[in-house]
């Protein structure tokens, strides 16, 4: 199993601070087969949720898991504003009733409409 640098690290730790600011479930360091990714984000991205890693490394493909490449110089260290603006572009995932009130659904640079992605793909 590979070890986090500390890169991935650092970023893994600021991912899952932010998120309990925010009121979000992180964890950090999490595993997926033999792969060690920064964070994991069990609400966001898809039905089985996210992990996040660094565009500076290599990984396994996360099966099941969406999965977003990060520069981590764009966040640690940075506004929990930017990880706010990023969660809404992945998209929440879980129940209405659990998902946060700043959340609005809104993709990258597009006017706020709330809504559930989620909804959509249990319709099909």
């Amino acid at each position: 199993m590979n070890k986090l640098s500390v890169e991935e690290a650092l970023l893994g730790e600021w991912f899952a601070s932010a998120c309990a600011e925010l009121g979000v479930d992180c964890i950090p360091n999490f595993c997926v087969g033999d792969t060690r990714w920064p964070a994991y984000l069990p609400k966001f991205g898809g039905l089985n949720g996210m992990v996040v890693g660094s565009l500076n490394c290599n990984y396994a493909k996360p099966g099941l898991f969406y999965c977003s490449l990060v520069n981590p110089t764009s966040y640690v260290g940075s506004s929990r504003e930017i990880l706010r603006e990023t969660l809404d572009d992945w998209g929440w995932f879980g129940s209405v009733e659990d998902r946060p009130n700043w959340y609005s659904g809104a993709a990258w640079g597009a006017i706020a409409q709330p809504h559930n992605p989620a909804d959509a793909l249990r319709r099909r």
